[in-house]
């Protein structure tokens, strides 16, 4: 399975707290399923948790597939149109019980940067080892593949769907 560092903004971040953002959408996302540790940008600058994400799809062809006029359809096609190609299922968030500051991962990892995207994190042998160490708290998103919140965009999942999942006090501050 792959495992990558994959950037997120601390507002993007807030949704995957509500427990219903099922999808990722990227313009680069590997091809098979993958453990993503998930590093939010400034002004937090931390490594907070991962997810584990399905087999890549490819909008454009699930939408020719698809041919159908749907709110989800039209999403689709307007996180196309901003730059996404591809997206992936969420099955499962884990929060670290304490973030790796980025100060901390430069220690671990002197090469280490922030991705602009994604990173392999084979690439950071000992920041890997630490994270594989690390305690986390598992949260169950979207096991069955439902594709009943394709499409919705984060600022519409924040809009209507409570937070299930506690926010860290290591995060209240950003989201």
């Amino acid at each position: 399975m792959n495992e990558i560092i994959l950037s997120f903004k601390p507002e993007f971040f807030r949704a995957l707290l509500t427990g219903k953002k099922h999808f990722e959408y990227r313009a680069r996302i590997p091809d098979e399923e993958t453990i993503a540790y998930l590093y939010l940008s400034a002004p937090a600058k931390m490594i907070v948790g991962k997810m584990v994400l399905g087999k890549r799809n490819n909008i454009q062809d699930f939408l020719d597939k698809r041919r159908l006029k749907s709110s989800s359809c039209s999403n689709l096609e307007q996180h196309l149109n901003e730059g996404a190609k591809y997206f992936s299922s969420i099955h499962s968030l884990s929060l670290l019980d304490k973030p790796v500051l980025l100060e901390q991962a430069k220690q671990l990892s002197p090469t280490f940067h922030p991705p602009q995207g994604y990173t392999y994190i084979k690439n950071y042998r000992e920041l890997h080892h630490f994270l594989d160490c690390s305690n986390f708290s598992t949260f169950e998103i979207n096991s069955s593949d439902s594709l009943e919140l394709l499409g919705l965009f984060t600022k519409d999942i924040v809009k209507v769907y409570k937070q299930e999942i506690a926010t860290p006090v290591y995060l209240k501050q950003y989201i």
